[in-house]
């Protein structure tokens, strides 16, 4: 299921933010058929695991993303994150990119 689902992001993504982003069948993928999938490979060993994924807010991201906190570190992604963004450029369809961060300390000591 998991991995229907990432393909079918990662197909459709370059079609539909040519289109309108309200009530886009694949923003609903990514935001909760995506986090479902996850949800129910994660439920017995990490049952608390905070998950979401975005397609964008009011229009569409530049990439879509998803991510899986443990409340025990973070509840929001400003925190710390692990960041999988799916890059397309057109020729490729892959995860090409592995971020790791802390925003807060970004915020507080970079300006």
């Amino acid at each position: 299921m998991l991995r229907e689902i990432l393909k079918r992001i990662l197909t459709d993504w370059p079609n539909a933010i040519r289109e309108a982003f309200t009530n886009h069948p694949l923003a609903h993928v990514i935001r909760q058929e995506l986090r479902e999938a996850i949800s129910s490979i994660l439920a017995e060993e990490f049952p608390n695991y905070i998950i979401s994924g975005s397609a964008g807010a009011g229009n569409w991201a530049n990439i879509p993303w998803l991510v899986i906190l443990n409340p025990a570190i973070s509840k929001t992604a400003q925190m710390v994150w692990q960041q999988y963004p799916c890059i397309n450029d057109e020729r490729t369809h892959h995860t090409h990119r592995f971020d790791r961060g802390v925003q807060c300390v970004t915020n507080r000591f970079v300006t």
